[in-house]
């Protein structure tokens, strides 16, 4: 018997190659795929039951909404023949999606022929994709754990040593697409121009339309695959074709549960009047959260509708020019202002959400630990099991958007009202389902790190996941990981991040939270708090006396920074009086350390952000005052 281990790819590249979260929901979705169609072909092959053939995956080939990892792993007797055939069941399972996307792009155009380079999307696409594998043998007493490690390392050296060929549509001097500025666009430069006069430009731009593109925007073949691939079938919960949220559909998160809260079902009717009377198909451009996920006011209409600027795009899409039609532009910002205005008891919708990245810890020391395909068996289920439930927690839970969830992996966007709450979920619920799993020598079960990105809902989406890995990564820097770390990216701004081991972290901003929204700490005290320690850093000076001399300094400034954040809580009384402010600093005290001010501060400042969200999320204002809700 041999240990199969395939692996597909590339993963983050393809991944995160996203401009829109459709995009990047899509590339996720793929992949599942295709790793789920390689493991049925190696399941063919062996002509044996899934249950005795595979490790990972560990659920059920034929549930379609299960995550299958791009790293497949088997127990086979014909190792090559199994690569093979999973091999073979990939590309036809690529073909078929591949075909069905590219059958869309340009539909029913008279030019599609010469404005799309077909044979080279395709190319582009089955180039793409790679899969490559390596087994080893069971042999001795200890054959299955041998054999993964053998094939782990042999599939390590097959990854590090493949020779990668130029691709002849890797011409330098062409456009580029605008995913990732490397492959050779494939929509003719024909359908960029910047055309003169109103009715030319409003064909041109439902010629774009149909292409998938803007006036600034050029894509590859993976890029069209992106953009109009789809899993061919309908959701459970209807038949609107499956989707994903918006960014600003997430980050109007909060805004959106404040108007349930508020039963502002009647001004939001009216809205909805307001913007089909500026263009007949403006609410249902905007028509696109996914069936089954629609809102208790707005139905299945995105929240990016409370946004000027989304708006005023969509008016765009649908062949409005900002000039020539200046009257609908105008009309469509005074109809959201209207709204808003009505609305007013909420404020402005926050402009800003939350990615989640979550990532198992010393896992690799836990699948070593395995030394037996029952046992190993027994972990990729439980992994399965969790990544299941993730979804729940997410969506149903939480309210937000799960982008995937494959065993320890978790990819998510999160309103801001709820992400904490969902973050430590999902590593509760992670921690538990692995406690059975330790390491060898008494190592500590797996843990969940989870790094949590707060971006505007206007950032490029390729920038926020680059950030979002980031601070998975800084999570994962933590002493034993089990680590939350937050970073607050403000769109101008600088860079706010806060770290800490789950079991503190988490009730450190609660803590937080809730002293913000009792008005217990001033909204400047977060700022003083880092200044305090910027002042009092001694690693920028240079000091001449010994080493003994150096420590008692320390010591000293470690009291004066006490002093002086004790000092600023208790002089920026808030508006609650001393009262609060003793409340603040006695809650302060008990969760965060004053020796350490710049990290209070930037626990308060993260803290004063999602204590907004919270407060928008749940208005105080009540609905029977409907007068102060919609006059």
């Amino acid at each position: 018997m041999h240990v199969l281990i395939v692996a597909i790819g590339p993963v983050q590249e393809f991944i995160e190659s996203a401009r829109k979260c459709r995009d990047l929901w899509f590339g996720s979705w793929l992949l599942s795929e295709l790793s789920r169609a390689a493991a049925q072909g190696i399941v063919e092959s062996e002509a044996r039951d899934e249950g005795d053939v595979l490790v990972f995956p560990g659920a059920r080939l034929a549930n379609p909404d299960q995550a299958v990892a791009n790293k497949v792993v088997a127990r086979v007797d014909r190792p090559q023949a199994a690569a093979a055939a999973a091999e073979a069941r990939m590309r036809g399972r690529l073909s078929k999606i591949r075909n069905a996307a590219f059958a869309l792009v340009g539909r029913g155009e008279a030019r599609r022929a010469e404005l799309f380079k077909l044979a080279v999307a395709e190319s582009q696409v089955d180039g793409l994709i790679e899969l490559v594998w390596a087994s080893a043998e069971e042999c001795g007493d200890d054959g299955y754990r041998a054999a993964i490690e053998e094939a782990e390392a042999r599939l390590a050296a097959v990854k590090n040593t493949k020779v990668w060929g130029q691709p002849e549509w890797a011409r330098e001097g062409v456009p580029k697409s605008s995913l990732d500025g490397v492959r050779e666009s494939v929509l003719d430069e024909r359908l960029f121009p910047n055309p003169r006069g109103v009715a030319r430009a409003r064909d041109v731009e439902r010629l774009r339309r149909s292409f998938g593109v803007h006036g600034a925007e050029r894509l590859c073949g993976v890029g069209l695959l992106k953009r109009f691939g789809n899993t061919g079938r309908a959701t459970t919960a209807g038949s609107r074709p499956e989707r994903i949220f918006s960014t600003s559909h997430v980050a109007s998160g909060p805004f959106r549960a404040g108007l349930a809260r508020l039963r502002a079902g009647e001004s939001w009717s009216r809205f909805a009047a307001a913007l089909e009377g500026i263009h007949g198909d403006l609410v249902a451009r905007l028509d696109t959260v996914p069936a089954g996920r629609e809102d208790a006011i707005t139905g299945f209409v995105d929240g990016s509708v409370f946004y000027e600027g989304r708006v005023t795009e969509a008016l765009e899409e649908l062949g409005l020019d900002p000039q020539a039609d200046r009257s609908a532009f105008d009309a469509a910002r005074q109809a959201v202002r209207r709204f808003l205005s009505r609305t007013k008891a909420l404020g402005e919708p926050t402009p800003y959400y939350a990615l989640l990245l979550g990532d198992g810890d010393r896992m690799g020391a836990s699948i070593s630990a395995m030394s037996s395909f029952t046992a190993h068996r027994d972990l990729s289920r439980t992994l399965e099991a969790f990544a299941s439930s993730a979804r729940k927690t997410v969506e149903q839970v939480h309210h937000g958007a799960l982008v995937y969830s494959g065993g320890d992996d978790v990819l998510a966007l999160l309103p801001l009202h709820t992400v904490i709450g969902c973050a430590a979920e999902l590593a509760a619920g992670f921690a538990r389902a692995m406690a059975p799993f330790a390491g060898e020598g008494g190592a500590p079960p797996p843990t969940l790190s989870v790094g949590v990105a707060i971006v505007h809902h206007l950032l490029p989406l390729d920038e926020a996941l680059a950030l979002v890995r980031s601070t998975e990564k800084l999570a994962k820097r933590v002493p034993d990981k089990n680590a939350l770390a937050v970073v607050v990216k403000r769109r101008g701004g600088e860079r706010v991040e806060v770290t800490g081991t789950w079991g503190s972290i988490e009730k450190e901003l609660e803590a937080l939270i809730d002293l913000h929204r009792a008005g217990a700490v001033s909204a400047k005290t977060q700022y003083e708090l880092m200044d305090i320690a910027a002042r009092l850093d001694m690693s920028s000076t240079p000091f001449r006396g010994s080493e003994a001399e150096a420590a008692e300094l320390r010591i000293r400034l470690d009291g004066v920074r006490t002093s002086e954040a004790r000092r600023t809580l208790d002089r920026k009384r808030a508006e609650g009086g001393a009262a609060l402010a003793a409340q603040s600093i006695e809650a302060l005290e008990k969760h965060l350390s004053f020796r350490d001010p710049a990290r209070l501060g930037r626990a308060l400042y993260v803290a004063q952000l999602l204590a907004a969200a919270r407060d928008q999320a749940e208005p105080k204002v009540t609905p029977e005052r409907a007068e102060e809700v919609t006059p």
